[in-house]
Parts: structure tokens; C-alpha cells; sequence
């Protein structure tokens, strides 16, 4: 049982609304719903499938969806899911964060939010969420403590440990800023 990864919805949108919405596409077995975003487990995945096809970048009108368009997409591990084996993530340096505006958010906001916690060495951004990697684990749980549910733009982001550690904490890292040619580079 594969995973589907959500966002997009409103912000008070229930773990009801999510279900009422996915089960026209089959059965749903769980919801693991988290700030901004959700886990929907199908018990079969053609279901899951479908669900994905029939509502991925789909403005919804009921309540609590606010006619965002929906991010719907199969679920990967490094997306901050807890997978199918129920394991939590591992305390260490990169930090997973969800539920910041797109538009709005560039790669120094996200830096700034998270620098008075520690020396951050990369931020990586893709549409909907972000990596912050820093200098030590230490650092790293004191933000994630301070900055779960801060706000930031006004909306409350989502912080936890990625999944896995950073692929890249051995070895110094280039990232761009998705809003300028320029490449910052950070070292471990």
C-alpha cells in the first residue's frame, strides 16, 4: 500500500473533507494529515492511481478546500512521508518544511526564518516544500523545535526532520536560488 502525497488544500480543511474527497476514487485506508499537507493510503492502488489522475492540479469548491488547485501526486520517502513501515524519522541535520506559500516564499526568506537557530549551510526549495540543512544536529533540532508552526507570510509552516539524511552532508553542496542565476555554495 502506496502512499499519495496532498497539499494545496485550505487551512481548515478536515481529515472528513480529505476522505469524503479521495473515497469517490475507492476505499481509503488512512489518513496521515500534518500541517499543509496529508498521506492518503488506497487499499488498492488503481484507486490510488485514479485518485491521482482525477484530482492532481483540480480546483475543488467544497468546503475547506477554498478552490486551490490540488497537489496530488504518489508519496516518496524523502517527501517527509513515514512510508508504509510506520518509522519515524531520525533525528539529524536537514529539516523538511511544508505549508509555506510558493509565490511568495524565495530561498532568503526561508534562510532568514531559520538562521537565528543555527549556521545554515543549504536551502533547498522545489514548489510546495523545502530542505534547510545545517551545520550540526544540534542546531538543526533547536530550529525545528522553535520554528514548527511559526508563521511565516502569516501561515503556519510545518517543520520535522527529513526522512533521511541529507545525501549531501558529507560533502559540500551547490543549490541555486530559484530566483536569481546565482549559486550559492555551502560546505559541511
Amino acid at each position: 500500500m502506496r502512499a499519495v502525497y496532498c497539499s494545496k488544500f485550505g487551512y481548515d480543511t478536515r481529515e472528513s473533507d480529505l476522505e469524503s474527497l479521495f473515497s469517490q476514487y475507492g476505499k481509503v485506508e488512512r489518513i496521515e494529515m500534518k500541517t499543509g499537507y496529508a498521506f492518503v493510503y488506497f487499499e488498492d492502488d488503481n484507486d490510488a492511481e485514479n485518485a491521482i489522475r482525477g484530482l492532481n492540479g483540480r480546483k475543488r469548491s467544497e468546503p475547506g478546500f477554498h478552490r486551490c488547485k490540488l497537489v496530488v501526486q504518489w508519496a516518496t520517502n524523502d517527501r517527509g512521508s513515514h512510508g508504509s513501515s510506520g518509522c519515524y524519522p531520525i533525528r539529524n541535520r536537514t529539516l523538511f518544511v511544508t505549508n509555506f506559500d510558493p509565490v511568495l516564499t524565495q530561498y532568503h526568506d526561508i534562510k532568514s526564518h531559520f538562521e537565528p537557530y543555527g549556521k545554515v549551510l543549504s536551502v533547498r526549495i522545489y514548489w510546495d516544500y523545502a530542505f534547510v540543512h545545517f551545520d550540526t544536529q544540534e542546531n538543526a533540532t533547536k530550529a525545528l523545535e522553535c520554528t514548527h508552526l511559526s508563521k511565516l507570510f502569516g501561515i503556519p509552516i510545518c517543520v520535522e526532520y527529513a526522512t533521511r539524511p541529507d545525501v549531501n552532508e558529507e560533502v559540500g553542496h551547490l543549490c541555486q536560488d530559484r530566483d536569481s542565476d546565482e549559486e550559492v555554495v555551502s560546505s559541511s
